[in-house]
């Protein structure tokens, strides 16, 4: 193996120890999903901008939690009423977004007037991946002894 395969793995895996780095990927992997979905209710079913918005965000929701819990916060917390709890927080999470998520949307589109749907979903994502990293923080925060 060349000195520049071994440079590269080795920078690899530093980075996918830092949490925020794999957050990041996780965000531009849950995305590319949620905008395939939106794009497929708008552009080809015809649904309307906010509606495209909910089921693509409760579509991405549900994959990410187990994402979010196990590739990018480690978090392998096996106490079932703990899990539970998690579970739940996330689900509050999510139903918070999805209304949080299209009324960015439908404020953007219908008040701002953005009417690029890429440029329309990179700046709603953007606000709520950042609300989101905060929130999922606190949900699959672990304590000193499960780290």
């Amino acid at each position: 193996m060349s000195n520049f395969v071994k440079f590269l793995i080795k920078t690899v895996k530093y980075f996918l120890n830092i949490q925020f780095v794999r957050y990041l990927i996780n965000g531009v992997f849950l995305f590319v999903i949620d905008f395939i979905i939106f794009y497929f209710f708008n552009k080809i079913i015809g649904f309307k901008v906010y509606f495209c918005q909910a089921i693509s965000r409760t579509c991405s929701a549900f994959i990410g939690f187990w994402t979010h819990k196990y590739f990018v916060f480690k978090n392998k917390e096996n106490d079932l009423l703990k899990f539970s709890l998690q579970g739940i927080l996330f689900i509050g999470l999510i139903f918070f977004n999805i209304f949080f998520s299209s009324f960015v949307v439908y404020f953007l589109y219908y008040i701002i007037k953005v009417k690029n749907i890429l440029l329309l979903k990179i700046l709603t994502e953007t606000i709520v991946v950042t609300e989101s990293y905060l929130s999922l923080n606190l949900i699959f925060w672990k304590s000193k002894k499960n780290r």
